[in-house]
């Protein structure tokens, strides 16, 4: 069966790569604007199963691999954090983080037209920041560069050095893309993972 990873990231390709096994990425244009009074978890959902749902239409014997993911601070459920796109923007999330516990939301879709295919789960994790000085800040933010990840870190990376401790039944959803997940989905699926 052919398997398309429905995501643009490189971080999700490099969690795919792991299994071994062949696979297409390709890109989903979507609105990913959350709709009116949607929680995290009903936008990780929505998000990752329009992805996967349009590659599949378009690739009707594949199955296709979607996942979104939507970070939202403890004490304000409806206030997603999303990727700071630049130094001055990452640098007052993670003043605004420190401290704080920080929540993820990631959805994970599997899609198949042909086979019949639609099954999509979230994982919720969490992140406890440690205090953060300025200078931390900076430092990390001059050595990671996270622009374009939610939350302003790389957890594959340094940003590990930012937290307490993390809480998920799969660490990898963090990181975008919930491994341990995806593994049960594709087994149930025919897949040898």
């Amino acid at each position: 069966m052919q398997l398309i990873l429905a995501s643009s990231s490189s971080i999700r390709r490099e969690l795919l790569e792991r299994l071994n096994l062949p696979y297409q990425a390709m890109s989903p244009d979507i609105d990913e604007s959350p709709k009116s009074g949607e929680d995290a978890e009903q936008l990780a959902r929505r998000l990752s199963q329009e992805k996967a749902l349009l590659i599949a239409k378009q690739h009707p014997d594949a199955v296709v691999i979607g996942s979104d993911q939507v970070a939202f601070l403890a004490s304000d459920p409806f206030d997603f954090v999303g990727k700071p796109m630049d130094y001055l923007q990452a640098f007052a999330q993670l003043q605004r983080q420190s401290g704080q516990i920080l929540n993820f939301r990631t959805g994970l879709s599997l899609q198949s037209v042909r086979q019949n295919i639609d099954t999509t789960v979230v994982i919720h994790s969490q992140v406890k920041f440690r205090d953060l000085s300025d200078a931390e800040i900076d430092y990390y933010l001059q050595q990671d560069t996270p622009y374009f990840c939610a939350g302003s870190f790389k957890l594959e990376s340094l940003g590990i050095s930012l937290f307490e401790w993390t809480k998920s039944d799969d660490f990898t959803a963090i990181m975008g893309l919930p491994m341990i997940s995806l593994c049960q989905l594709l087994r149930q699926y025919g897949f040898r993972v």
